[in-house]
């Protein structure tokens, strides 16, 4: 019974983790048609990208807020609980970049993280850098 229970719940969080966290406050729904139109912003003054750094857009289009928050434990640690752990060091750097590409688990927790083999070892690290500079 153990091992159904725990496979129910890892497969709820592998759902969780999949949904897509994409902003919906661009798109509208032509009332005739009931097609979804996206409405590209021409506004200079882009909230999407003014203040945010390419790592956090990087974040935001990947599914790190799933399990993740700024300063909050979800599934997983929060952003600054990783950032006060780990030293924004080459060596640092490297192993949490290779550990959002290939998954671990054990450090913080039984709850596997998930693997994000598309990722690129240049994107990894530069979301990793941003999460180390957080204090």
């Amino acid at each position: 019974m153990k091992i159904i229970t725990n496979s129910l719940f890892m497969l709820a969080i592998v759902l969780v983790a999949c949904q897509s966290n994409k902003p919906t406050d661009n798109i509208v729904t032509d009332v005739n048609t009931n097609a979804i139109i996206p409405q590209i912003s021409t506004d200079s003054n882009s909230k999407a990208t003014d203040s945010k750094s390419s790592a956090e857009i990087l974040m935001e289009k990947s599914d790190c807020y799933t399990c993740h928050s700024m300063d909050t434990k979800l599934i997983g640690p929060s952003f600054i609980e990783i950032s006060e752990k780990y030293k924004n060091t080459k060596d640092d750097v490297q192993k949490l970049s290779d550990k959002i590409i290939n998954g671990g688990s054990g450090v913080w927790g039984e709850v596997p993280m998930q693997a994000h083999s598309q990722m690129s070892k240049e994107d990894a690290a530069e979301m990793v850098k941003f999460i180390l500079s957080i204090k």
